[in-house]
């Protein structure tokens, strides 16, 4: 230790030698020219930042700002010797104060501000765009919105269009594939899944459910939704997907805002006291159809669909611009807010399955998620059945295992997975070396950002990148990294082609590339 010490003094006091020679010799310099020195100063100064390029950006920045200013003061001090004493030798050592960190912060803002204006200035003159008007897409998003566009039929409905078509076209083709955590397990075409549909259909207009009627779904994963929401949407009336978690003030609350005629829930001894107790305090709520079992008050749901008519057909056809579906946020800054959408909201969702999700016509798809949530309309419903694609289903009562989930995924040969970041999260942390990923061709997710330790990890252990998607319950993915593009850790992806995505600031103003805003979608041109 001794002569590590001995070493550090003689590197010090070589160190300081040399720096007294060089001061004594830009001493002589800054005699015999000013200008000279000065230029020279800057000139080195340059070659300094160059040569510490390969250091980090923050020690370059505090580095060159230093020298930035202390080649400042010298200028200046060497400009007024310059004027008054010619070029006579200065009187008193030259003092250059470092700038503290405060001041260095604001010397940075007011040098961004200035290559600003400057830029502003050497740019051509633009006309003023009134702030009312939207402003145009960029290129490249005009061009895409030019090769895809969608074609909205008349009167579109989801159950006549697409699950009344297919059971015409190929009434065996696979539509759902079902499975439980005890084992159970059931399979539907879209022919059996149109015929049934058409019998609930018949029996809830018996009860006198019409169009634009609200009717609430509690069911869960049950695979009696995949009949239920067509049925509904034959009928023309609402359907309000909600979780199996509400509480008697939940259902009210809904109940009331929505002016629900129909509840439809599993047998769930929790749901079921909950709506039984906001009866009272519901007053456009009339029938209640329990799915499994019996219970005093309840319509039994297997009743209804063994009795029902599979000739039905509704004396109104509902479609298009007619309300269709209605959610419930999640009420993360306040009272859930009502979601309305039309029948043409289906449509939207080809860009999330045939663009995000990657699902393939004739494949099995999964999107983990309750149908209580927007996220089951997103992945489990719409855009997989128009892509040709059959939905897969793992349903489970009580504590989630991840182990259970991938490993029925695994068995029944999924093509198409998306999850939440928290699946993936509890998944990486599990022992997956026994599970078969040779089915698997595409992994998506949304619902909260993904951390990039998840996402390299399970590219580690699947072979598989994770492509992220961002939107919300009022509409379809607005940001979205789509199968054709490159993933990158922490980024979203890129707007929605369908959708004039903007982002702008406080005021509502369109910002540049590189700064931060807020998401908005412009609606100048109508709705998207």
């Amino acid at each position: 230790m001794p002569g590590i010490k001995a070493k550090r003094k003689q590197f010090v006091r070589k160190t300081l030698m040399r720096t007294k020679a060089q001061s004594q010799r830009t001493a002589e310099q800054r005699q015999e020219s000013p200008e000279e020195y000065a230029q020279t100063e800057v000139q080195q100064g340059i070659s300094d930042v160059v040569a510490r390029t390969g250091n980090t950006a923050k020690s370059t920045a505090r580095m060159s700002y230093r020298k930035f200013r202390a080649m400042q003061e010298k200028r200046k001090n060497l400009t007024l010797q310059g004027s008054t004493q010619s070029a006579s030798k200065p009187t008193e050592k030259e003092k250059v104060t470092v700038p503290t960190q405060t001041e260095r912060r604001e010397m940075f803002k007011k040098q961004r501000f200035r290559q600003k204006a400057i830029a502003a200035k050497t740019q051509a003159p633009q006309a003023p765009v009134p702030s009312s008007a939207t402003p145009a897409p960029p290129p490249c998003r005009v061009q895409m919105q030019q090769r895809l566009k969608l074609r909205i039929p008349e009167k579109f409905n989801f159950a006549f269009d697409i699950v009344d078509e297919y059971a015409r076209l190929c009434p065996e083709k696979r539509a759902l594939v079902w499975c439980n955590d005890k084992g159970e397990e059931k399979q539907f075409s879209f022919g059996e899944i149109s015929r049934l549909s058409k019998k609930l259909a018949a029996s809830l207009y018996k009860m006198g459910i019409r169009k634009g009627d609200f009717v609430m779904l509690i069911m869960k994963r049950r695979a009696e939704y995949w009949i239920t929401y067509p049925a509904l949407h034959r009928l023309g009336a609402v359907a309000i997907p909600a979780t199996h978690m509400l509480t008697k003030k939940d259902v009210v609350y809904r109940n009331n805002a929505a002016g629900v005629k129909m509840i439809i829930a599993a047998q769930d001894e929790n749901i079921l006291e909950h709506v039984d107790a906001a009866m009272a305090d519901s007053p456009t709520l009339e029938h209640r159809v329990l799915l499994g079992g019996a219970r005093e008050g309840w319509e039994s749901f297997d009743e209804l669909l063994s009795e029902g008519d599979e000739g039905f057909v509704p004396p109104v056809r509902a479609g298009g611009d007619d309300p269709m579906l209605m959610f419930f946020t999640s009420g993360t800054t306040g009272m859930p807010k009502m979601v309305l959408h039309d029948f043409n909201y289906p449509l939207g969702h080809i860009i999330t399955a045939v663009y995000w999700h990657k699902v393939l016509d004739d494949g099995l798809h999964i999107s983990v998620a309750d149908t209580g949530w927007a996220k089951c309309g997103w992945g489990k419903c719409y855009g997989q059945w128009i892509a040709g694609s059959a939905q897969f289903v793992y349903d489970y009562d009580g504590k989630f295992n991840p182990m259970n989930l991938i490993t029925a995924v695994s068995r029944h040969g999924v093509n198409t997975f998306c999850a939440p970041p928290t699946i993936y999260r509890s998944l990486v942390k599990q022992d997956l070396s026994e599970i078969d990923f040779s089915s698997f061709t595409h992994f998506t997710t949304a619902g909260e950002p993904l951390n990039p330790e998840v996402f390299r990890r399970w590219r580690e252990i699947s072979g598989h990148r994770i492509f992220e998607a961002f939107g919300q319950s009022e509409g379809t993915p607005i940001l979205g990294t789509y199968y054709f593009m490159e993933p990158k850790e922490g980024s979203t992806g890129k707007p929605n082609p369908l959708l004039n995505v903007d982002l702008v600031d406080e005021q509502g103003n369109s910002i540049g590339t590189g700064e931060e805003g807020l998401i908005v979608l412009r609606v100048g041109d109508g709705k998207p």
